[in-house]
């Protein structure tokens, strides 16, 4: 087991936490990691929502677009190095001072691993995984979970809407911000051949939609 994630301790990007050491401990596999200070994503929003008496108050989209945009190059880095991050959500991503890290490698594959055993979470992980495995576009398909999960209160997202999005006429933020709906539908569509080819393709669509917002 320790053998087989060696290649982790190779991954060396600014956004993505750094792996120093793995062990076996009681027939258990261990990962030593940095350690990262600050919080997540899923902290301050459980931050934001403790401040407003217990209602889930979400991110405005450019603040939730901006914070994904700065983590994507993590994603490029691992794809390019033929690896799967596989488990995104908010809380695998930690704001330390201005920036924001990558953490949690745990359930990083390689992409031709056809034995290792699958990491998700349900509300995030795109549905061909259990049949078909991990790729780059269930990769995607996480980042655009999360996404949503950031701008809405998606209380039906391991249920209802498990593997599907709210309607637009029930959606005051898709309603709004069109360009942002057909960002994250094409991330999250159900067909992995519909969404985005790359993190790359999905970056500059969403710089465009952010600019959108914005403006």
């Amino acid at each position: 087991a320790i053998a087989e994630r060696e290649y982790l301790a190779e991954v060396e990007h600014p956004l993505i936490v750094e792996i120093y050491n793995f062990a076996m401990h009681e027939g258990a596999g261990y990962t030593v990691m940095e350690y990262v200070g600050g919080k997540s994503l899923k902290q301050i929003l459980n931050d934001r929502r403790d401040a407003n008496n217990g209602v889930i108050t979400p991110l405005a989209v450019d603040q939730a677009l901006a914070y994904v945009l700065e983590i994507l190059p993590a994603f490029s880095y691992l794809h390019d190095h033929n690896l799967l991050y596989c488990d995104f959500k908010p809380d695998n991503m930690i704001q330390q001072g201005e920036a924001l890290k990558l953490i949690d490698l745990g359930g990083v594959r390689r992409f031709n691993d056809e034995t290792s055993a699958i990491f998700g979470t349900v509300g995030y992980q795109a549905p061909e995984v259990p049949t078909d495995g991990p790729s780059i576009a269930s990769d995607i398909y996480t980042i655009g979970r999360t996404l949503v999960t950031m701008v809405l209160d998606f209380r039906g997202n391991t249920s209802t809407y498990v593997d599907s999005l709210p309607p637009v006429g029930d959606t005051p933020i898709f309603s709004t911000y069109d360009s942002f709906y057909r960002l994250v539908a094409k991330a999250c569509a159900l067909d992995p051949g519909d969404r985005f080819g790359s993190v790359d393709e999905m970056r500059t669509q969403m710089i465009g939609v952010l600019r959108e917002v914005v403006a």
